[in-house]
């Protein structure tokens, strides 16, 4: 994986495609994500909308992390890969049926 490619199956967004979980059946993450929301109460789903949709940059975290706890190729992953997952959850938010 690396941050800038031209091999389609590496790059941030394939990454993220493929990122499961700890769970028997290996979902995505970003699949168990939009299936947990989807059995949230309309209130409970209205705010993560909310909250996803007021998140949208990761740096004002990762900038607070001194360079000695993680590395500027570090910041620049996790700041590339919180945007990747941020666009397909609000698209997925977007769409999902109330």
């Amino acid at each position: 994986m690396h941050l800038t490619t031209s091999d389609t199956n590496q790059t941030v967004a394939a990454y993220a495609r493929r990122a499961a979980s700890k769970f028997a059946s290996r979902p995505t993450l970003l699949r168990l994500t939009i299936d947990a929301l989807a059995l949230a109460s309309i209130p409970a789903q209205r705010l993560w909308m909310a909250a996803v949709e007021a998140t949208s940059e990761l740096s004002e975290i990762t900038d607070r992390v001194p360079e000695d706890r993680m590395s500027a190729t570090a910041k620049q992953f996790a700041a590339a890969l919180y945007r990747e997952s941020h666009q397909v959850l609000s698209h997925a938010i977007r769409t999902m049926e109330p």
